[in-house]
């Protein structure tokens, strides 16, 4: 026992100091901050002058050469998935500035959209293989948050390029660990009874104007894959309107994914022989918004899978969407499906 006052305070005072600098040593050291759900480390390269984010390729990650050719008409390279940067800001590399907004591009380097911001996905996952694409993200705030915490990260969320905080969304739902994409507007065949918007590419346009249009959607925000139409589009059945979409969609390292079956379709053909990544929806699973129906469009959707290897679906955000999805996507791994982004399975499947 100390009975000098004085002594007495110094000794406190050497204690509370020994607490004050422990504490420091252990904010400062070792232990990683927390991050929210899904979110994938990234190290960051200090020699960068830009800032990128050094991307790190594993095995499991590698795309298989029919998944990973890109390139201008007649010309295709090699390329790998890499991690994906779950960063708040754009890779500067893959970033054309311009009055639209920031661009995608392909990197000097080679690299590509479709492929940094893909999520990480074992090619060697030999299973029967599912995408799902959920679209009209970003025009609720309550549908969007449903949507990002009740969904597998594996399902691919498209946000509605009129969705007024778009940005914003995609981050989120990004930081979730979800591949985000963008919809892409486009004439409908009972137009005008069926006004895809302002912003939609029109057959009466000239290919400038809808170049136009599509430039300002890719400008609304970043860190997609690519693009997913929807519904019973014009375009995608008229080669000549379609082709320089495209080439555009394609030259930008983005993939082309057509959002609705359409037995004229010229989507699959075309893209090929541009050489840009796409995939065409089987099934859209809601097409009547109960239970029931899309019960039953989910199971012929996992019967396609099985028998071809590889099925897409097309969501909208519908509460009761969001709900079968959850529910079936609970009992996959037991039935021997896999759920995938939709970048696995991008020029993945063969049509007559």
């Amino acid at each position: 026992m100390i009975d000098n006052p004085i002594a007495r305070i110094a000794l406190f005072v050497s204690a509370g100091l020994i607490v004050v600098i422990v504490a420091i040593w252990g904010l400062f050291s070792g232990s990683e901050p927390s991050r929210p759900k899904g979110a994938v480390v990234v190290e960051l390269d200090s020699s960068s002058e830009s800032g990128g984010a050094t991307h790190s390729v594993t095995e499991a990650e590698q795309l298989p050469p029919s998944a990973a050719e890109h390139g201008g008409e007649g010309e295709s390279t090699r390329a790998e998935a890499v991690e994906t940067a779950w960063l708040d800001t754009p890779d500067p590399d893959l970033i054309e500035d311009s009055p639209k907004g920031p661009l995608p591009k392909i990197a000097e380097d080679g690299r590509m959209p479709w492929i940094t911001y893909a999520k990480p996905f074992d090619v060697r996952d030999d299973r029967p293989r599912i995408a799902v694409v959920v679209t009209g993200l970003g025009l609720s705030d309550a549908t969007t948050r449903m949507a990002i915490e009740r969904l597998p990260s594996a399902v691919t969320l498209a946000f509605d390029p009129y969705a007024r905080n778009i940005a914003f969304g995609a981050r989120q739902a990004r930081a979730d660990g979800h591949e985000i994409i963008l919809e892409l507007p486009m004439e409908a065949k009972d137009f005008p009874f069926n006004d895809a918007g302002p912003a939609a590419l029109l057959t009466s346009l000239t290919v400038e104007e809808n170049i136009e249009r599509l430039e300002a959607i890719l400008g609304r925000t970043f860190g997609y894959v690519g693009v997913v139409t929807a519904g019973d589009s014009l375009l995608e059945v008229r080669e000549t309107s379609l082709r320089p979409i495209l080439s555009t969609v394609g030259r930008r390292g983005l993939m082309f994914v057509a959002g609705a079956p359409k037995e004229n379709s010229v989507v699959h053909n075309l893209a090929g022989e541009i050489g840009v990544p796409s995939a065409v929806a089987n099934i859209v699973l809601d097409e009547e918004p109960s239970i029931e129906a899309i019960d039953d469009a989910l199971a012929r959707l996992e019967a396609i899978a099985k028998d071809h290897a590889v099925a897409v679906g097309i969501a909208q955000a519908y509460p009761v969407s969001v709900d079968r999805l959850s529910v079936w996507a609970s009992g996959l791994a037991e039935r021997n499906v896999v759920l995938a982004p939709i970048s696995a399975l991008a020029n993945r499947q063969l049509f007559p």
